[in-house]
């Protein structure tokens, strides 16, 4: 959980030799469960079946073996969730970071209510079984949501992790960037590009293309187009239902042609832009 929350929040990140000494405390634990998986069939269902229903008392190693793997798996989460916190709060939009911040909150929830039960168990001998078989199916969840991201090209492959080294320079460059857009309205510029826009700002494209796509969550092409939508949608509302040409707002907006003002308007609103003028007047 730690190595894939440090892969996709750290740029280029690699593991240490100091971070293999995370791997003594699983190995241990592996260890102590080898002897099962020599075990044949029958013999495997009856020592889960035993180890469902069990009920160790205060006195017995069983639960203090238990409730340090609950502080062993919580130490990691906690970890791990800051982190991902952390990273939030600087890029906002990041789709896989947002995913694993949501999957570990909630199995953290479960392992808290978990750890509850575990606790006060011996004193009313409890025996919730599926307390237990939940937790097991939870657990399998996480590592094969893991698995599958991993696997995934389309999300962890496609999903570059910012480099957040400064982050202070960083804020800087996304005001830069916001204030090209509300406050210069370079977006009027129907000449306007990925690469000229870049050059107004005087940064790399790349790294203008990165920072709109994980602070707006948009393309730069598709973000151009909404603060060009969203200029027609005030000129059209302070025309008070008088006639207008809807032409002439399109091209006065940035848009260099009727069908991409069109195509625009039914992407974000749904409905074209006479339909949206009509709804204004009948409003």
């Amino acid at each position: 959980m730690l190595f894939m929350t440090l892969a996709i929040t750290i740029k280029g990140f690699k593991l240490s030799k100091k971070m293999y000494l995370h791997f003594i405390p699983f190995g241990l634990i592996l260890l102590s469960n080898l002897p099962f998986y020599f075990l044949n069939g029958i013999e495997k269902l009856e020592t889960i079946k035993i180890f469902m229903e069990k009920v160790p008392s205060f006195q017995s190693f069983d639960f203090y073996f238990s409730l340090s793997f609950f502080v062993y798996i919580g130490v990691y989460i906690y970890s791990s969730i800051k982190k991902l916190t952390h990273f939030k709060l600087q890029v906002t939009n990041n789709v896989l970071v947002n995913w694993y911040h949501i999957v570990l909150s909630i199995y953290s929830v479960f392992l808290v209510l978990h750890l509850m039960y575990f606790i006060i168990q011996p004193i009313g001998k409890y025996n919730f079984a599926l307390v237990n078989q939940m937790s097991m199916l939870v657990m399998t969840f996480i590592i094969q949501a893991v698995a599958y991201k991993l696997i995934d090209k389309s999300t962890i492959f496609s999903s570059k992790t910012p480099d957040l080294s400064d982050l202070q320079k960083r804020k800087k460059d996304e005001i830069l960037i916001a204030n090209k857009f509300e406050i210069d309205k370079i977006y009027l510029d129907d000449t306007l590009n990925l690469q000229r826009f870049s050059e107004s700002v005087a940064l790399p494209s790349a790294y203008v293309s990165e920072i709109i796509n994980q602070k707006f969550n948009y393309s730069f092409k598709k973000l151009l187009n909404q603060y060009r939508l969203n200029e027609a949608k005030k000129i059209m509302q302070k025309a008070n239902g008088e006639k207008i040409k809807l032409i002439e707002i399109a091209f006065e907006c940035g848009f260099n042609n009727k069908v991409s003002f069109y195509r625009t308007f039914k992407e974000f609103e749904g409905i074209s832009p006479s339909e949206y003028l009509e709804k204004i007047k009948r409003n």
